[in-house]
């Protein structure tokens, strides 16, 4: 298992662990930038997990996190899952889903009337 770190190519161990894949490696690029119109570098992170029948798994993430650790870009994707359900939750159960308002103010007087009732 190894991880390309940008430009300087060097090499490193590494292991992720998270279910269901028994273990997985990646390859990152930062600063990528693949066309002229793209004005911010991109970060392409591409895993390959590995499964406990034997097969593998490879795909890609492609993101504008301006960061040099791609473990954190794919610790955020995969906490996303969690964070659209908590947001779910609060528009659904907390009658938020037909709030419109951007103004601050104007979202923390609903958000403390709808939790005082």
């Amino acid at each position: 298992m190894s991880e390309w770190c940008g430009a300087a190519g060097s090499y490193r161990p590494c292991r992720l662990t998270w279910p269901p894949s028994t273990h997985s490696e990646y390859g990152w690029i930062g600063g990528f930038r693949s066309w002229t119109a793209a004005t911010v570098p991109i970060a392409v992170v591409c895993p390959r997990d590995y499964y406990a029948d034997g097969h593998h798994q490879d795909w890609a993430l492609m993101s504008a996190y301006p960061g040099q650790e791609p473990l954190r870009l794919l610790d955020y994707y995969r906490r996303r899952p969690a964070i659209e359900e908590r947001h779910r939750q609060l528009k659904c159960f907390y009658d938020l889903s037909d709030f419109r308002s951007r103004s601050f103010n104007a979202i923390a007087a609903q958000v403390v009337m709808v939790l005082l009732t």
